[in-house]
């Protein structure tokens, strides 16, 4: 029996809202439509396809000859994202995988179709190699092959797509049938971002929510506190720099950013990191004596890594000199790049000095800026480095330092491509993490009393409502509430150092 593979032409309905299936007759019903389509040749004639009863089916004439089928869809699409589906039922495949892709090229009769330029697959339905499972019953979408957001895809250029659901293998096991296949437009995904102002004078952060097709919001102000406004303004107890996450929400899942915001006007440890010029700075080569490929330059308020030939790996980096005392660090710079290949870059701090010609990875590495293979989604972007998703740390660009000492800190880029505007960073950074035990916090005029107390603390001078919470030593909340009255219990506490914030002014407390 001759191989075939079925082509079926969808036509675009018109959409009244999430669930307006854009398939026509994805149900089945007969064979209107469908045209015949074989895939890697007529020589391949051991399989068959057939619509009847509602369903489509796969089946195989030879085992264990390899055996290749499939259906698609044309349909024109508009900018925007679009959610496949549909019902498959498989058992005992051995060797066997269904797949569905989609290009703007349609597809020709005796070749293979993965599509074309700019096509994408959209789900990987079974596949015995990489899923190993060997009997599934239901929605295409949940049988865990998929991957992340099966079926799910994005379309960016108005035009006639072609959709192919295509099978094969050594053995297909029992009939494969497939029934109800869906295109709907679907809810985009939340993605989290925001943006900061912040002041030197005060210790207020405004945070404006840039997020997009979110619902709920969730803020980790970084200081152990909190907030499910949009867009809150925050008042930290100390200045420095703090670790900010937003995680945004929808009915279509979540999305997390975080980045460091700098409140008050803390000591930047890094002298000229603004590179007004080069004092201060010393450009090194790393692997080889006379890099004659890459370049670095330190002008007009930026340091700018370029090349003479992209391909031929070069090394470069640039390092200063600091001295620290024992405490935890904030490292974060400004950077933009685009289009890069085989490359990366890499913060390191140590205490020894770099030396010319040689690799450099200090005591230990501060940050992953951008890896084109680790990272290799991120090959353009302009912004904070810690904020960039590159560094897989919890807390990117922060360390501590144990022992006081002058220490040399290294930003290194190397590889085969910088891309047309080259490697620019600005504003270095290096704030100290101050921890509210190492701040001395008065109230002026506000009177905490007994201090150190053991049950109950009272307030004189401040009338009204009072807005309450206490830190611990490590900025964690741990009580919060409204007082109208002016006295507070703290049974509840073990004995040891806690901080009070009274309408967002704190004084240090001591339980005992």
């Amino acid at each position: 029996m001759k191989k075939i593979t079925l082509f079926f032409l969808f036509v675009l309905a018109t959409t009244f809202g999430y669930a307006q299936n854009l398939i026509t007759n994805g149900t089945f019903d007969d064979a209107t439509g469908w045209t015949p389509l074989t895939i890697h040749g007529p020589a391949l004639n051991i399989g068959d396809v057939t619509i009847a009863n509602g369903v489509a089916t796969f089946t195989e004439v030879d085992d264990p000859e390899w055996t290749h089928l499939g259906i698609g869809t044309s349909v024109y699409l508009e900018p925007g994202i679009y959610q496949f589906d549909m019902d498959v039922s498989f058992n005992n495949p051995v060797e066997s995988w269904g797949e569905v892709w989609m290009g703007t090229t349609e597809p020709v009769q005796n070749l293979d179709f993965n599509g074309d330029v700019g096509a994408e697959q959209i789900m990987v339905v079974h596949h015995t190699w990489n899923c190993g499972i060997l009997s599934y019953s239901g929605l295409a979408t949940a049988s865990g092959c998929g991957g992340t957001d099966p079926g799910k895809f994005t379309i960016t250029t108005a035009a006639t797509y072609y959709i192919v659901y295509k099978t094969g293998g050594n053995t297909i096991g029992d009939p494969i049938v497939i029934d109800n296949v869906t295109l709907v437009t679907a809810n985009p995904s939340p993605e989290a971002s925001f943006t900061t102002a912040t002041s030197t004078s005060n210790l207020d952060a405004v945070f404006t929510n840039t997020s997009m097709h979110a619902t709920d919001y969730t803020w980790d102000f970084g200081d152990g506190s909190g907030s499910t406004q949009e867009s809150p303004t925050h008042t930290y107890a100390a200045a420095g720099p703090y670790t900010v996450t937003l995680l945004a929400e929808s009915s279509e899942g979540t999305s997390q950013y975080t980045a460091v915001v700098i409140v008050g006007n803390p000591t930047n440890y890094i002298t000229n990191g603004t590179f007004d010029d080069a004092t201060g700075w010393t450009i090194v080569n790393h692997y080889e004596a006379a890099n004659t490929l890459g370049d670095v330059t330190i002008s007009g308020g930026t340091a700018t890594w370029t090349e003479t030939e992209a391909g031929p790996w070069k090394h470069m980096g640039i390092y200063t000199s600091i001295y620290l005392d024992p405490g935890t660090y904030q490292f974060d710079m400004n950077m933009t790049y685009a289009d890069i290949n085989d490359i990366w870059g890499e913060v390191y701090l140590g205490a020894t000095e770099p030396v010319q010609n040689a690799d450099y990875g200090g005591d230990f590495q501060v940050l992953k800026a951008f890896n084109a293979w680790d990272c290799s989604g991120i090959k353009t972007y302009s912004g904070s480095a810690a904020a960039s998703g590159c560094d897989g740390n919890g807390t990117p660009g922060q360390f501590d330092i144990t022992t006081a000492g002058t220490y040399y800190l290294l930003f290194r880029t190397g590889g085969a491509t910088y891309g047309p505007t080259g490697i620019v960073i600005d504003d270095m950074t290096l704030y100290e993490k101050v921890t509210l035990s190492d701040v001395d916090f008065t109230i002026e005029g506000v009177g905490v009393y007994p201090n150190p107390a053991t049950d109950k603390v009272y307030f004189k001078n401040i009338n009204g409502t009072k807005n309450i919470r206490i830190f611990d030593v490590n900025g964690r909340v741990i009580k919060e509430q409204v007082l109208e009255s002016n006295e507070l219990s703290i049974e509840s506490l073990s004995n040891g150092l806690y901080f009070l914030e009274i309408n967002g002014q704190v004084k240090k407390l001591l339980k005992k």
